[in-house]
């Protein structure tokens, strides 16, 4: 159906003048086209995003560069964060104790397979928990024989766990908070929660943990707006029962992320140092796992287990931070 007609205006326009109806229009007009074209742009944007970048195919798009110079700020060939150094270097007494308490472990960890495809058992050669990662995560459980223990982002991380729970024969709870788990691990867990953590309900997920509980974020890494990341350090974080033993993976402080995370654009890690450098009461860093794996003294305690023939081959280093809540 056809638009009716509008009416003529009551008097003839001035001479050179253009009828008010008729700028009003084109404005719109224009505003339309503006918009459509707008569309467009973004549209094509996108499309060579994944057409460029097939496994990240969301763009953001900035009003000014984000920076005169990609790259790390601290670490990879610069100097670390002065504070932040001083800050980890005080707690290496700590570390140590932890890393000697897991060499009981030792043959337990030894005997994982090196690789493991879609099994739901545990290896060591994948891109996403690597040496230190994989042992802090399974002894950790070990030693603390946690009642509950919730992650957000499963997988390897929920294999290590089973593994754990089972050899030593413990009663812990697996909650997986992942909308999309990258293994099948649904099998592994005594409740899933199959929606982002800022959708999920944090009371159900979190309000039941005490002291000896453990949590492990693996997120998406970025503090955007309503991302997990601000629903975890904002909201989940400060709201937990003293005692938690909490693990934030891909975090190389003091250091700033390596040139090949850097183009991703990750951020979390900086909202986790302002909470360090500003003192937050109710944390306190247990094992940064990328600065203990950097240090001489403190990775020679890792030797008795890489130094095995079969587990050469494995990245001992680690970017686990685990803190705990007081």
């Amino acid at each position: 159906m056809g638009r009716p007609c509008s009416p003529a205006p009551p008097h003839p326009a001035p001479t050179g003048a253009v009828p008010r109806r008729i700028v009003g229009g084109s404005r719109r007009v224009l505003a339309g086209a503006r918009r459509r074209l707008h569309h467009k742009v973004v549209a094509a944007g996108e499309h060579s995003a994944r057409q460029l970048w097939p496994a990240f195919p969301h763009a953001i798009r900035l009003d000014h560069p984000p920076t005169a110079e990609l790259r790390p700020r601290y670490g990879s060939g610069r100097p670390p964060h002065a504070k932040l150094l001083q800050l980890l270097q005080q707690g290496e007494p700590r570390y140590r104790s932890h890393l000697q308490a897991f060499s009981a472990y030792h043959d337990d960890l030894a005997g994982m397979a090196l690789t493991g495809g879609s099994s739901p058992e545990p290896c060591w050669l994948h891109p996403w928990l690597i040496g230190l990662d994989t042992v802090s995560l399974y002894a950790f459980t070990r030693l603390r024989r946690p009642a509950r223990y919730v992650e957000v982002g499963s997988g390897q991380s929920t294999k290590v766990v089973a593994r754990a729970r089972a050899d030593g024969q413990l009663a812990t709870t697996i909650t997986s908070v992942d909308p999309a788990p990258r293994a099948a691990i649904d099998q592994l867990c005594d409740r899933v929660v199959r929606r982002a953590l800022e959708q999920a309900n944090l009371a159900e997920c979190f309000g039941q943990l005490q002291a000896g509980d453990m949590v492990f974020f693996d997120g998406s890494h970025r503090v955007l707006p309503n991302s997990d990341c601000v629903a975890f350090f904002l909201d989940v974080l400060p709201a937990l029962a003293p005692g938690v033993l909490v693990g934030i993976h891909d975090v190389y402080l003091p250091e700033d992320y390596p040139h090949g995370f850097v183009e991703l654009w990750w951020s979390e890690q900086y909202l986790l140092a302002a909470l360090l450098l500003g003192g937050a009461p109710w944390i306190e860093v247990e094992l940064p796992a990328f600065y203990a794996s950097g240090r001489p003294e403190l990775a020679a305690l890792l030797a008795p287990l890489f130094d095995r023939p079969p587990l050469q081959a494995v990245n001992r280093r680690g970017s686990v931070f685990w803190v705990q809540t007081r």
